[in-house]
């Protein structure tokens, strides 16, 4: 995105055309709507969030909404047009970049992480390895001495002051991300909509004087229903044996599995916070496996009833009853197998309108 300029980058979006439109009413309804109880800081050294104000001063209703006021759309063209390299060395306008903006606030205001890693390090080398960090376990005196030239160029940092770094940069994307999201949704609600044009009834008349009406489809035969029935085992199976054998099905399914937990659902504009912990990775898998057994043991089931049935003779009318409630339960037991399925994978783009 760096080769893009600023203006193109803004205007292209509509973002511009919408803020300047912005009374200062509108332009605090769009920085508050992604805020926690729409609260955020009312100037750049508010102290009633905490911490905030150490981290991500900038997002604050005074810099960000009088009228006359572009400080949004020049932070928001320098955060979207410069790498996270550059942002980490450079700010705005030849500010402090987010280095040293955080060792400052470490430094004169007492930022800083409950217990932090003393041999803990973040390194800044490049963007494959931006943000890594690791913990020295042993020789940590040797180590340090061997980093001294990259600690001094600030591109091996101590771990506390590596993740206030990397909070900071998050929190500001994160930040810009939903309040652009706002600026678009409000600003389109100004807009001036074409009513759409009206069809005539002459089309209708024309589409149903051209509808033929088919005979229904017979129902199928018992054995087109034991093949259809072995097919989907068979299908089943196969994806089985893929998500067992093939590292890159299974990552799928697990992902899928992972980004679309309820708690994960976006809101009414569509957005979701990114998630920031691994620690439910283990049962997603669990669930992607037990999920695909699941399913080939049910039509495995299915298929044996199906096959039972068939051998029946027809006089046998109580055997058939017995088979056939139960061919019913576990069909529908598979019905809502699918169906919680289809409604979880639905419902993380529901709330978007």
């Amino acid at each position: 995105m760096g080769d893009v300029s600023q203006g193109q980058l803004i205007k292209n979006l509509h973002i511009e055309r919408y803020w300047r439109s912005f009374d200062e009413n509108e332009r605090k309804q769009c920085i508050k709507a992604g805020a926690a109880d729409g609260v955020v800081l009312k100037h750049s050294l508010d102290r009633s969030l905490g911490n905030v104000y150490k981290i991500i001063p900038e997002i604050n209703l005074r810099d960000l909404t009088t009228r006359e006021s572009n400080s949004f759309l020049a932070l928001f063209a320098h955060r979207a047009t410069n790498t996270l390299l550059d942002q980490y060395s450079t700010g705005l306008n030849g500010r402090p970049g987010d280095h040293d903006f955080i060792k400052h606030m470490m430094d004169t205001r007492t930022l800083g992480l409950p217990n932090p890693d003393r041999n803990g390090l973040t390194l800044f080398y490049d963007e494959d390895r931006y943000g890594e960090s690791m913990t020295i376990m042993r020789n940590a005196s040797e180590v340090f001495a061997g980093l001294s030239s990259a600690i001094q160029a600030n591109l091996c940092v101590p771990q506390e002051r590596g993740e206030l770094i990397l909070q900071r940069q998050l929190y500001m994307l994160q930040s810009l991300n939903i309040i652009i999201e706002d600026i678009l949704y409000i600003g389109s609600r100004t807009r001036d909509r074409k009513k759409l044009p009206q069809k005539s009834g002459k089309s209708t008349v024309s589409a149903l004087s051209k509808l033929s009406i088919q005979e229904p489809a017979k129902p199928p035969s018992l054995p087109e229903i034991i093949n259809n029935a072995a097919d989907q085992r068979a299908r089943l199976q196969e994806y089985l044996t893929l998500l067992s054998t093939e590292p890159v099905v299974l990552t799928h399914d697990v992902n899928i599995c992972f980004f679309s937990r309820p708690e994960l659902l976006p809101d009414e504009r569509g957005r979701i916070l990114p998630v920031h912990t691994d620690k439910y990775i283990s049962g997603a898998v669990l669930e992607v496996v037990y999920n695909s057994v699941k399913a080939v043991a049910i039509w495995d089931y299915i298929g044996r009833l199906l096959a039972l049935l068939e051998s029946q003779p027809s006089t046998n009318k109580i055997c058939r009853a017995v088979i056939l409630q139960e061919l019913s339960s576990v069909c529908h037991l598979e019905y809502g197998r699918v169906q919680a399925l289809f409604r979880r994978n639905v419902q993380t783009a529901s709330s978007i309108k």
